[in-house]
């Protein structure tokens, strides 16, 4: 018993730096920015945020642009509608600052179906984002 009570106190003492859950970032083919999307504008961006005590991200700032303003703000966009763990030291949460690093990419897929008839349907090479959170 007094094992235990040992390892809980370890678990709650040790040290997390705030962190994104990168599935909640708003990117992907359903966010990618319809005139990026017609452009086949692509970018890497870096996002600069704090995170607050609540994990709220607060005063974001892209510190590596994508280039594109249309990319530029939905590198903002993503970061505030997304979700994110405060920090914790020694048991106590606090705020920090966090780079959250972004790729926004197009992939060629190759797509092809048959009708009830049997005529060739393919859509053929359509362009869909290939869109990656990475996070350090």
């Amino acid at each position: 018993m007094a094992e235990w009570a040992v390892q809980s106190i370890n678990w709650k003492l040790t040290n997390y730096p705030p962190t994104v859950a990168s599935d909640s970032l708003h990117i992907g083919p359903k966010y990618y920015p319809a005139e990026a999307w017609a452009r086949r504008l692509e970018g890497d961006c870096v996002v600069h945020a704090f995170i607050e005590l609540d994990a709220r991200p607060n005063n974001p700032s892209i510190v590596q642009s994508t280039g594109s303003p249309v990319l530029y703000q939905a590198c903002l966009k993503a970061v505030m509608e997304g979700r994110y763990w405060a920090g914790t030291a020694n048991g106590a949460v606090y705020g920090a600052w966090i780079d959250i690093p972004m790729s926004w990419r197009f992939i060629e897929v190759h797509e092809h179906s048959r009708t009830a008839a049997g005529r060739d349907n393919s859509v053929g090479d359509r362009a869909l984002s290939n869109l990656v959170a990475l996070q350090e």
